[in-house]
């Protein structure tokens, strides 16, 4: 932290932590970071997708985004299913729709209602303990976009679990979100 001036005796502070995105393969290997543009970019398309599905959020687009195995961003046509998460908070882990498996899970939204330090994204395949991968995302403000298709051991079906990666164990609160699968 950088200490920018004071008001009424308090010290002001600057949070000098950017946005992040990793993703790790089923033995925590990072596989990918995303650039600051590419998380940019992702940012926007949370906005256009909750607006897609009917979430209520403000934007000037209807149009949802998707990218293709190349990580190159392809317009989306409507998915063939949706799962909307109500707002929750956690300080440990959840599991959406209560453990759920969903088929072939491509997309989630995220919409934090304040920064957090860090969550990690699991997907489970039915059948296995372990995750077939995970994404972490953290310092960002207002919803992003997550592709989840680069975490699939095959497809089939899935289980999607958040966990709290804040180092101090803070409780991260969401606003509600979608899930996109097939």
């Amino acid at each position: 932290m950088i200490s920018v001036g004071s008001v009424s005796g308090q010290t002001l502070e600057e949070d000098n932590t950017e946005p992040y995105m990793e993703v790790y393969d089923a033995n925590d290997n990072l596989v990918k970071s995303y650039s600051d543009e590419e998380i940019e970019t992702l940012m926007e398309e949370a906005k256009e997708m909750e607006l897609s599905a009917g979430n209520p959020v403000v934007t000037n687009t209807s149009s949802a985004y998707n990218f293709n195995n190349n990580d190159q961003v392809v317009q989306m046509a409507a998915a063939s299913s949706t799962y909307k998460y109500g707002a929750t908070s956690f300080s440990s882990n959840i599991s959406l729709s209560g453990g759920k498996y969903f088929n072939n899970p491509a997309d989630i939204t995220i919409n934090p209602k304040k920064k957090f330090e860090g969550l990690v994204i699991k997907l489970y395949k039915q059948g296995y303990t372990t995750p077939s991968g995970s994404i972490k995302v953290g310092n960002f403000v207002g919803g992003i976009h997550v592709p989840l298709k680069s975490l699939w051991n095959g497809s089939g079906n899935h289980k999607v679990q958040l966990n709290n990666a804040n180092s101090n164990r803070a409780t991260i609160s969401l606003n509600a979100g979608t899930l996109y699968y097939n």
